[in-house]
Parts: C-alpha cells; structure tokens; sequence
C-alpha cells in the first residue's frame, strides 16, 4: 500500500524541515543518498502530501518514480490526477510556558552580563557573516548568548538578540550552529517602534509589532512564511530585516545553488 511505503527517511535537513513556507519549502540538496518518499505537512494543516526524493537530493516531479508511482509538477504523489494526503499530527507548543521561559531567559542573561565573555564583533559560522561593530557575548562554553546590533545597519534598526542558555536548562550541543538556537529578538527603529520575536525550535511563535498586540503561532512558523506573510502584521515592512539580524543569511538555504521548493497546495 503506497501510504505505508511513503515514510520520513530525510532528516536534519539545514534549518528543519519544520520551516513551513507560504509559497515554498527548501531543501538543501547537498544531502545525498536519501531516495525515497516522505510526507511533508508543509502548512502544518494536519494534512501532508507525499514527495519522491532523488539520490542527490532534489524532488522528483511530473513524473514515474522507480517504484511506479506517478507524482505532479510540484512532486506531489497523485492517483488519477487527485493529490494523496493523509492526516498527521501537529504539535502546538506551550505557549505560556514557552513565552514565560523566554522572558525568564531575557532576566537572568541580562542580570549576569558580568559573568560572560564580552567581544567585540560577531561572525557566524563560515564566516558568511561578520559585523565588527557588534558586541556579543558568549558563556565559557564560547557559545553566543546576547548580541547587541548598532542602528547604523539593517535600515535604522537596533536590536538585542537572545539564545537559549545551558545554564537554564537548554540543550545546545557543542558546535551547533547559533541560528538552531534563537530565544528572542527585541529591536527598535529609528522612530522608536519596538519589535519583538520569540522563537522555539527556530520557529516563530509570537511576535510583537510597534502596536504591542501579540500574534501567536501556537503551530510555530517558519521564517519564510512569515516574511510572505510580513504585510498581515504591523510594522511588516520591517520584518525582512529583523530576520536578518537574527539569523544573517537566514535566505541562503530558500535561494542558495541547488535547493529544491516544495510548493504548498
């Protein structure tokens, strides 16, 4: 039966296959040798889509694949034309919890600057992105626990971002990229708006515009769908840019060399 052939075998995929988009899911192709079928629920709807994954990574689409099943021009699996789903299960996260733990979070980092390693300048991992003018801060593990951007970049804004400290309790491996592990992004503008993100398993799952009304995403959501999204919520025009400075280059795997869009229905 072709739904108990179509299972998860792609994992780890750069910035998870959590990220759902309004418009397109990447993947990183460079993960080889995973072939197979997954279901994808992209919208987080509770209904996923079956996909055909080849060897170098890349979807198949508006195709047979080599166990006989044909799928559409968006990789989608179809049976007569009609697109195969079934339901599956999405987690909601605790919001009271996880938006009280982030707020505990922002106290105790901000009561014990003291206690880390104050630098001048961030660079990611790679290199790929490197502010000199930044101050960052990082515990004795060397892992970034505050950084505080200048105004003069990232059109006008200021900003102080925040990640899940071990010393609270959060699991953050050694050597684990510092995106993977966003807590919280509190910004202003130049006129004084003040904007706010919270994050868990990097994603989105509140934000706060200059009218300080909360936006919740109980599902969580994907850096991506919220940019598209970006002129539902107030001070929209400035998203773009706060993601930028909370994850620099958060783009690069949704329009980097050889990723592959998994389009949403």
């Amino acid at each position: 039966m072709r739904s108990e052939k179509c299972m998860t075998g792609r994992k780890n995929r750069k910035k998870a296959a959590g990220m759902v988009l309004a418009g397109a899911l990447t993947i990183a192709a460079a993960q080889t040798s995973l072939a197979g079928w997954e279901w994808i629920d992209n919208n987080r709807d509770g209904q996923a889509g079956c996909y055909y994954f080849k060897e170098d990574g890349t979807l198949l689409r508006n195709a047979v694949t080599p166990d006989g099943y044909r799928v559409n021009e968006n990789g989608l699996w179809v049976v007569n034309g009609v697109v195969q789903k079934k339901t599956v299960a999405v987690k909601l996260y605790d919001m009271k919890k996880d938006i009280q733990a982030i707020r505990d979070l922002f106290a105790h980092t901000n009561n014990s600057l003291n206690s880390y390693k104050k630098v001048k300048g961030y660079s990611t991992e790679y290199d790929y992105y490197t502010n000199e003018d930044e101050t960052s801060y990082y515990n004795a593990n060397n892992m970034v626990i505050r950084r505080t951007v200048p105004r003069k970049y990232n059109d006008g804004l200021s900003a102080e971002i925040y990640y899940y400290d071990p010393a609270l309790g959060a699991q953050r491996a050694s050597g684990s990229s510092d995106y993977e592990h966003l807590a919280f992004v509190f910004a202003m503008d130049s006129n004084g708006g003040e904007y706010r993100l919270y994050f868990k398993d990097y994603n989105i799952i509140r934000y706060i515009g200059p009218d300080h009304v909360n936006v919740d995403f109980p599902a969580g959501i994907g850096f991506y769908e919220f940019y598209m999204n970006s002129s539902m919520y107030n001070g929209g025009d400035k998203i773009w840019n706060i993601l930028a400075i909370a994850d620099p280059g958060w783009w690069i795997s949704y329009e980097g060399e050889g990723s592959n869009e998994i389009l949403v229905e």
